[in-house]
């Protein structure tokens, strides 16, 4: 089985957040981490939308909001187009990491073509995956690799355990 983990969980229950910790404290650790976050937009505390954020360079990008024209999902419409030049460039750079951190195998990112292929290879390859997983992908994806449910109780130890096992 390949070397990939995926974390599901609630929404809003950490998992962006958990992935954020894994990626900066890997890479004190000496691995080249690659990939993307999706942090969610807020305007007076209400969420509008999600962008992406490239791990290696910062660069961010729009993913979906409330208002703007694309695919939809729930009450965001998804800019593919932004979403898939940010994919791209990681996808350019995909053989220089050690691991590759996904935010996240869910419907909004799945709205992308390029993201689809780009996932397959990843996973199929020997490159450890961490990846945060929509829980209507569990299915789909359990199989790639092990999944872990976050909840309050277990964010300390999953963050180690994910750490003592990809580094």
């Amino acid at each position: 089985m390949p070397n990939n983990y995926f974390i599901t969980g609630l929404p809003k229950i950490g998992k962006t957040t958990l992935l954020q910790k894994l990626a900066d404290r890997m890479s004190q650790n000496g691995l080249r981490v690659g990939g993307f976050l999706s942090p969610e937009q807020k305007v007076h505390g209400t969420r509008t939308g999600f962008v992406v954020q490239d791990i290696e360079t910062g660069r961010v990008e729009r993913l979906a909001s409330v208002d703007i024209d694309g695919p939809r999902v729930s009450k965001y419409h998804v800019d593919t187009k932004s979403f898939e030049s940010l994919v791209q460039q990681v996808q350019e750079r995909i053989r220089k990491y050690d691991v590759v951190v996904l935010d996240e195998i869910g419907r909004m990112e799945m709205k992308s073509e390029k993201f689809g292929d780009l996932l397959i290879d990843l996973l199929e390859s020997n490159t450890p995956v961490v990846a945060s997983l929509h829980r209507d992908y569990v299915d789909d994806y359990k199989a790639w690799g092990e999944v872990f449910i976050l909840n309050l109780s277990n964010r300390n130890r999953l963050y180690m355990e994910l750490i003592e096992r990809v580094g």
